[in-house]
Parts: structure tokens; sequence; C-alpha cells
């Protein structure tokens, strides 16, 4: 499935990349846009959660390529919307330090990502997600604080605080094969975790890196995956250029089964997302990555573009048996494992 962009979507990525970079435009030649373009570009950009991102990019263009005033209001809107939750975000990311300190829970994706930013706060966080070596003790604590957990399919459980989402976990990546599990443990310990921000637990650099792609691959893989998990991991190659063993990473996505899977996802920060090939870990055969762009052009923030991708086991199962293809050319023994515990409703 190869989509050929629009106008819209050239623009849109070249908005993405000025903001996510704090650099000019690099495709000047696209602006300035009619009204109805800029309707679509910013449109798009909430569909991907990156419109703070993209409106921060607005700085560098001149006054005369700047969207019509009622279009730039909406955008102030929503950035200060964007902000404001983050700073409610970090709030109750505290208040949960200090609830679970004797259960020192691991913080990964949302929160954590935003540091990797420039500027953090136009970085759009969903939910909360806490790793617990003891997930049934997380939630005595949680029920004692006044919270009732939502019991999930897949073992986790959700709660909300101050309207923000958190969800407790029993595994903090998303890899489904049974082989991989012992040394998916390992990893706890090698290369571990370190105290982040709040004084929660975080993954270490090269472990965070594994995080991140199997949680786009995840999604990928299923109902789909928007602009923002994909920033993430550019961000983080970028934040943590000379943090870690590059031969080590290397060895990592070769025993998780994502050599071709990161390949390919690499080739896409480069080409699409204005990573500097400098920042990637190491150097390989440079890979085609123009189907995964059609994909997520076309699906949003996790699939909310996608034509009938609504809720329900069905509709999932459907959405990952239409990537099948796809799947099979990048991380076939994860895709496979994924339907299984799919159909057997643990994920």
């Amino acid at each position: 499935m190869k989509l050929a962009l629009t106008r819209t979507d050239k623009a849109l990525l070249t908005l993405l990349r000025s903001g996510l970079w704090n650099r000019p435009p690099d495709s000047p030649e696209l602006f300035p846009l009619g009204s109805d373009e800029w309707q679509e570009v910013f449109e798009k950009s909430r569909s991907h959660t990156v419109s703070a991102i993209v409106a921060d990019s607005l700085e560098h263009l001149p006054e005369n390529q700047l969207p019509p005033d009622g279009i730039l209001a909406s955008w102030a809107v929503e950035s200060d919307r964007i902000e404001r939750l983050n700073g409610t975000m970090t709030n109750v990311t505290a208040r949960l330090s200090e609830m679970y300190r004797n259960l020192r829970p691991l913080c990964f994706k949302g929160q954590e990502c935003a540091s990797l930013y420039a500027r953090p706060s136009s970085r759009e966080c969903g939910d909360i997600d806490l790793y617990f070596n003891d997930i049934e003790a997380s939630a005595v604590v949680a029920r004692q604080h006044g919270y009732v957990p939502e019991h999930k399919p897949d073992g986790s459980f959700t709660y909300a605080v101050q309207g923000i989402v958190v969800e407790h976990h029993q595994s903090y990546i998303d890899l489904c094969a049974p082989r991989k599990r012992k040394w998916l443990k390992m990893l706890d310990a090698n290369p571990g975790f370190e105290t982040g921000s709040g004084g929660m637990l975080r993954p270490v650099p090269a472990l965070n890196l594994l995080v991140l792609h199997s949680h786009v691959m995840k999604h990928a893989f299923g109902r789909g995956v928007g602009l923002r998990q994909i920033c993430d991991l550019a961000r983080a190659y970028y934040s943590y250029d000379g943090m870690y063993d590059a031969d080590g990473l290397r060895d990592m996505y070769r025993k998780a089964g994502l050599t071709s899977w990161t390949r390919m996802v690499h080739a896409f920060l480069t080409d699409y997302l204005g990573l500097g090939k400098e920042f990637l870990p190491y150097a390989e055969p440079h890979a085609d990555a123009s189907e995964f762009l059609s994909r997520v052009m076309l699906a949003g923030n996790f699939g909310r573009s996608m034509p009938g991708n609504g809720q329900g086991k069905c509709r999932t199962l459907k959405a990952f048996m239409a990537n099948a293809l796809f799947a099979a050319r990048y991380a076939p023994d994860e895709y496979f494992w994924q339907i299984a515990q799919l159909a057997g409703g643990q994920l």
C-alpha cells in the first residue's frame, strides 16, 4: 500500500520537521498555503497529536506565509490546552511517585518521552504508563487511595487521577513471542533502569529505544500508528547520542527479532522526520520506508483516522489481519504471536 502524498501531507511533514528540530522549513516552495489547505494541515496535525509541535514551526515562517488569523487562533488554543494538560500530567506523576514510593514503579512511554523534546510542553501526552514487578500490590495501594482499578484482558488495569488515565502494566515491552520472555525479564537488570525525574524509575537509553520500537510496531501491525510515536523515536536517538553501546543495541534488536523492522524505521526517521544519519546507532543498508509512510499518514494517532476503525476485539483482529503482508516482511514471529494473543483475549 503506497499512496501519493498530497500537498497538505507534504506541508504537514515539512512543518513537523521544522518544529521537531527548531529550524526553518526545508521545503519553502510549499508555502504559502490557501485557507482550506491550512485548515487541513491543522486538522491532520491534531489527528496525529502533533499540533503543538507543528505550531512551534510557525515562528520560522515569514508573516505573509502564516495561516489566516482564525486558524492561528485555533492553533494557539490547542497548544495552550496541550501545555496545560502537560502541567496536570506532571502534577499527577509526582503524586503517583509518592503513592508508590515503596514499590518503585517504572514510568515509561509518554511522560518520559516528553523530556526528550527541546520543548517538552509541546509533546502531547495521552496517559501515564507504569510497570510494577508486583502489579497486585500496586492495585492494593491504588484502592487504599480511593481509586477503583478497571482490569483489562492483558492483565493490566487503569484508573483516572484528575482526569488523567493511569495504566499499570505487567510488562513494559510490547513483544509477545513466548521464547523471548526469559530474555525480556533479564533486561530489567541489564541494561536495566535508572532513576528519572520525579523519583520513579525509567529505562536506560538503549532499553528505552527497544521499548519505543516495540510500541510503534505493535500499533503499526494493528489499528495503525501516527506521527507522534515515531517522533518520540527520532528525539530519542538524537537525545541519547553517545549514551549507549551501539553494538549492544544492535544485538538487542537482533535478539528481539526486530532487525528488519528497525532498519526500515531508521530510514523513515532520516527520510521523513529529518533525523541526521549521524544520530543513527550504526551503519546499515538503507531501506525503503515509503509504504510505512503511507500507512502512518492514513492512520493518524493509533488508527483514529482509519475508516471503520472502532472499538471491539473483532475490529482489532480485522485490522491485524489486514496488515499481514506488511507485518510478515518485518517481524513475522512477533506478528504471529500478537494474533495468537489477540485470539486468546490477551492483547
